[in-house]
């Protein structure tokens, strides 16, 4: 009986210092959940599954932002090349044009010595290979002067393209600055 009373009073001990400590273990819990809440009331668990979602979406816009800005650099490797093709074109024509000049102008001062020599010759023969020699420069210049055309036409439509494509690099160069400004961090 005395064991019975004993085990008794320590239950009641037990479920005394229980009973004392319950309160303040729930009263933890109630201040959890008051600290759950956020200010409007919802609970911290909505809060937090909306800012997750924020940050997912964030997150996206991020990564989509860096997928079209490499897609833009890439774009941007693409027509510098076409705009470094078109400048090499550009010089290699303005290189054969003042070529052609060169030329031309060598052919205009021999046809002037041909022209004097032929009024100078007495020689019949030798002023009927002169004259020859003079057709022959004067097809050339003809052939020189078309070319010449040609070449300058070419240059026309070089340099319009050319400013076609470098109007285009930079428009992708401002929008991949656009890009590169929306991927910067926000400052306070």
């Amino acid at each position: 009986m005395q064991l019975i009373k004993r085990s008794t009073l320590y239950c009641l001990l037990c479920f005394g210092i229980l009973w004392l400590l319950f309160p303040v273990a729930l009263r933890a819990q109630t201040g959890n959940r008051t600290a759950e809440t956020t200010p409007d009331g919802q609970p911290a668990l909505q809060s937090l599954l909306r800012e997750v979602r924020q940050l997912r979406l964030a997150l996206q816009r991020t990564n989509l932002n860096v997928f079209r800005a490499q897609i833009m650099l890439e774009r941007m490797r693409t027509q510098q090349e076409r705009v470094d093709r078109l400048t090499r074109q550009l010089e290699e024509n303005q290189n054969e044009i003042t070529g052609s000049d060169l030329s031309q102008s060598q052919i205009t001062e021999r046809s002037r010595d041909l022209e004097s020599q032929i009024k100078q010759e007495q020689d019949a023969e030798r002023r009927a290979q002169l004259e020859a020699q003079s057709k022959e420069l004067k097809f050339i210049m003809d052939q020189q002067t078309e070319r010449e055309t040609q070449l300058r036409a070419r240059q026309a439509q070089l340099t319009t393209q050319l400013l076609t494509e470098r109007a285009k690099l930079d428009e992708m160069d401002s929008r991949l600055e656009s890009l590169e400004r929306e991927l910067e961090p926000q400052k306070p």
